[in-house]
């Protein structure tokens, strides 16, 4: 009777084939830049979140790292059945600047872009101490 059993190849005879670094399609996001993606938007931040104020030219330097809260800006919920901004149920209104009152003596009211904001919370809590 005949061996009729097969022997795998071995490692030496088995072709090898060029595997890339990474694979197609695969993002490592340690990789990516916040905000470069193509279709990307940058946080929603609603009226009632928490922020610390940056230091930015559109700051006055006696706010920078002051916290405050948002009372308007660009995001907005939006009605059931309305949406511009890829996200349901929110719009977006590009060139609206966040109104911001700080939550300090001062108790100012500030008009700023997005990227005058350091930090973003739903609360207070979720802010650390500035410094």
């Amino acid at each position: 009777m005949a061996d009729t059993t097969t022997t795998p190849p071995s490692a030496e005879q088995q072709p090898v084939a060029d595997e890339p670094a990474q694979p197609v399609g695969d993002v490592d996001v340690a990789d990516v830049e916040p905000g470069k993606g193509k279709g990307e938007i940058g946080p929603i931040i609603l009226p009632g979140y928490w922020v610390r104020l940056a230091e930015h030219d559109d700051v006055d330097e006696a706010y920078w790292g002051h916290f405050g809260v948002i009372l308007d800006g660009p995001w907005q919920p939006a009605p059931i059945g309305v949406e511009n901004s890829g996200i349901p149920g929110y719009t977006y209104d590009k060139d609206k600047l966040y109104l911001v009152r700080t939550r300090d003596a001062a108790n100012a009211l500030v008009e700023v872009p997005e990227d005058a904001l350091a930090e973003t919370g739903q609360n207070r809590v979720e802010l650390q101490p500035y410094g």
